[in-house]
């Protein structure tokens, strides 16, 4: 697996290549992520003859450090910088990018490396009062504060590999995914259990009323 020596330890990164790439994008995930949850993203990429390059932070996925803990912002640009510097080696034109703390990380490596563009989403560029005010404590996050996509929230509560571990967040399932999740595994905060109903859809989809007129699920009508 490939491996280089960042500031605080070994960092694990990934190559989606795809054939005559006409760019490449040096990606930094989110906090709780890692590149493993990636794979469509850059598949489609791909699909437009972009590279993509995507390691994991500080303390994340296959990168050395304790789980959870970045370090500094100053550490996780500088192992952006090297990430960067391997991209460059195949000499086409390089974006920079990230999510939420990636985005920072993207943002501030952009101003000390030349990019053609920079591309962030969810970047908390402003102050965030609540965020200030937790500083230093333990943050009870719902999962499905961060997205929308079904596959992707199945990826943060089952992957063994994200940081925290999925049992960090709050009361599993999230009240919104009980009906029509996939999963039938028990909350180990307070035994609860999701319907047991195969369906993935989005939480509008789950709302969808059914024929005597009170909300059911879509695939097997479960209430």
């Amino acid at each position: 697996m490939p491996f280089f020596d960042g500031a605080t330890g070994r960092v694990y990164y990934r190559h989606w290549s795809t054939p005559d790439p006409r760019a490449a994008l040096v990606f930094l995930h989110g906090f709780g992520e890692h590149t493993g949850l990636y794979h469509r993203y850059a598949a489609e990429l791909g699909a437009h003859g972009i590279d993509l390059w995507a390691l994991d932070e500080i303390g994340h996925g296959l990168t050395e450090g304790s789980r959870g803990h970045f370090g500094s912002l100053d550490d996780l640009v500088q192992n952006a910088r090297v990430l960067a510097s391997l991209a460059r080696e195949h000499g086409i034109p390089l974006v920079v990018g990230g999510h939420s703390l990636g985005s920072l990380v993207a943002v501030l490596t952009a101003l000390e490396e030349d990019f053609r563009g920079v591309v962030v989403s969810g970047a908390p560029l402003s102050p965030l009062a609540w965020l200030t005010e937790a500083a230093g404590e333990t943050l009870d996050l719902d999962p499905e504060a961060l997205s929308s996509d079904p596959f992707y929230l199945d990826q943060l509560e089952t992957d063994p590999s994200r940081s925290p571990p999925a049992t960090s967040w709050s009361c599993w399932p999230p009240r919104s995914r009980r009906p029509g999740s996939a999963s039938t595994r028990s909350c180990p905060a307070c035994g609860c259990r999701c319907w047991p109903c195969t369906a993935r859809t989005t939480r509008s989809r789950r709302s969808t009323a059914s024929g005597d007129g009170r909300s059911g699920c879509p695939a097997c009508g479960s209430r």
